[in-house]
């Protein structure tokens, strides 16, 4: 079940920081933000490179560390990823993607940022989402190979109770 999630502006988060790599994971922040834009979650045009909503904030995120002189890029989970796991390979392609960088800004919830503090434990990681509850998305596929996001419900925090 995906996260409602809320971006956390990126004020001065990689102070002192040469360089920083966006761990974007691709499963409920893709997800959020193409509802959030009512844009479809995925689209035969975003084969032939237009972006979505979501690789813009991506691109905002670069720029604005990059306008601060900090080397910046984006790793992303993979994007036929279905539930948010980690295979053995993923984590090496990332350990060695992101060995040269100072700072990770994590988009994605707290299991996400717990697996990129456990790659690089003497690493400042901070996670730039913040989880608000559930999201029950109805997804609706539609011609040619269209996947769109059309109704949300959210379940708070707050409302979230353990069973038993």
């Amino acid at each position: 079940m995906p996260l409602a999630l809320r971006p956390i502006p990126l004020d001065r988060q990689f102070d002192g920081c040469n360089s920083v790599m966006f761990v974007a994971c691709n499963v409920c922040p893709r997800m959020h933000f193409a509802w959030e834009h009512h844009e479809p979650l995925f689209s035969p045009m975003m084969l032939l490179g237009r972006e979505n909503s979501f690789k813009r904030y991506l691109t905002a995120l670069q720029r604005d560390t990059q306008a601060h002189g900090q080397r910046s890029a984006v790793f992303r989970t993979s994007s036929a990823a279905a539930a948010c796991l980690w295979s053995t390979a993923l984590g090496e392609k990332f350990r060695h993607a992101g060995a040269d960088y100072d700072a990770f800004g994590v988009v994605g919830c707290e299991s996400a940022v717990k697996t990129v503090s456990q790659i690089f434990p003497d690493r400042r990681i901070v996670q730039l989402v913040r989880v608000e509850g559930i999201a029950n998305f109805t997804l609706r596929t539609r011609w040619p190979l269209t996947v769109e996001v059309v109704a949300a419900a959210k379940v708070p925090m707050n409302e979230i109770t353990a069973a038993g």
